[in-house]
């Protein structure tokens, strides 16, 4: 349009100057209205004729706006009869062409944004829902175990100590260790144990939980989100009937060959189990699937299978690279 202006002489110096700068506010205006409020507005929220509609009536209007101004305050209508034609193509071409940019940095801006918004909130989401589901001790189970230390206590039983050791370690894992973002094996490993010790107590016997974790062949630099074993040996202790029915087992494995961690459950399956109360409440099947896709995706195979002997079997193999 200023190349148009100064080559068929239409504005002198002085003019061309308030002509450019005047130019320059006028577009700057037009691409403010089409970028911060009808793309908002109207494509944003998916109302695409009414935006459509907005985008011609802003370039409608702007165009001949322009034409009205200029010719009152340079006068250039009347030194462009034989070139008026070209003049309204260059103004309309101009008009067109920043109401075209404003909607194309519009859209890309805000489709950007609700990307990264998205990720955002899906990122936060799943921090949320992790943090939630982590492990927490039952009070009502915990002032239970208290209890059972107590009457054990006052028969100064030997095994008072012990109890109080188990108990002490479990709500480390549960106050600290849970809120990190991993934890060595040997850490879940060794809450499994303690929880085992706690369920004991709470029946006052012996029972069928056999471990075969190998710790000594496990590295130390090892790692593994919190609650993620010690989840799945939980839901065996809530479903296997484990102290409240005969012939109730759980047998844990686990066997680390290099990086590759091999961590197996076979117990029994309750016939009267109805939500016991372990003390420790993990984050179900669902979210430990959901824990390993965030953490392990691609490198996890995850079975959960009940067998004809009326045993659960679980079975978690994870490449640790």
């Amino acid at each position: 349009m200023i190349a148009f202006v100064t080559a068929n002489n239409l504005l002198n110096l002085p003019n061309m100057i308030y002509y450019v700068g005047g130019l320059l506010i006028y577009n700057l205006g037009v691409y403010y209205i089409v970028y911060h409020f009808l793309v908002p507005r109207y494509y944003v929220v998916n109302r695409y004729p009414l935006f459509i509609l907005n985008a011609v009536l802003v370039f409608l209007i702007s165009a001949l706006f322009r034409i009205l101004l200029e010719s009152s305050l340079f006068k250039i209508s009347e030194n462009t009869d034989s070139t008026f034609p070209n003049y309204l193509y260059h103004i309309y071409s101009l008009q067109a062409l920043v109401v075209v940019v404003a909607s194309f940095f519009g859209i890309t801006k805000d489709k950007f944004l609700i990307e990264q918004n998205y990720k955002t909130l899906g990122a936060e989401k799943e921090q949320l829902h992790f943090d939630l589901l982590k492990a927490k001790l039952s009070p009502h189970f915990l002032l239970n175990t208290l209890n059972n230390i107590y009457v054990k206590s006052l028969g100064a039983n030997g095994e008072t100590s012990a109890s109080i050791l188990q108990l002490s370690s479990l709500l480390q894992y549960v106050i600290y260790d849970s809120s990190l973002d991993k934890i060595p094996l040997r850490s879940e490993f060794s809450s499994m144990e303690s929880l085992t010790g706690v369920y004991r107590l709470k029946y006052n016997r012996e029972l069928n939980i056999c471990f075969d974790l190998n710790q000594s062949d496990i590295v130390d630099n090892m790692e593994v989100p919190p609650a993620l074993l010690l989840t799945l040996f939980e839901n065996a202790l809530k479903h296997s009937g484990i102290g409240s029915e005969e012939g109730s087992f759980i047998y844990v494995s686990c066997q680390l060959d290099q990086s590759q961690l091999l961590f197996v459950i076979r117990n029994s399956i309750g016939k009267r189990v109805v939500g016991m109360e372990t003390g420790y409440m993990g984050l179900g099947n669902e979210a430990i699937k959901h824990l390993l896709e965030r953490y392990y995706k691609g490198r996890f195979s995850l079975i959960l299978q009940a067998q004809a002997d009326d045993s659960f079997y679980t079975s978690l193999t994870i490449d640790l690279r």
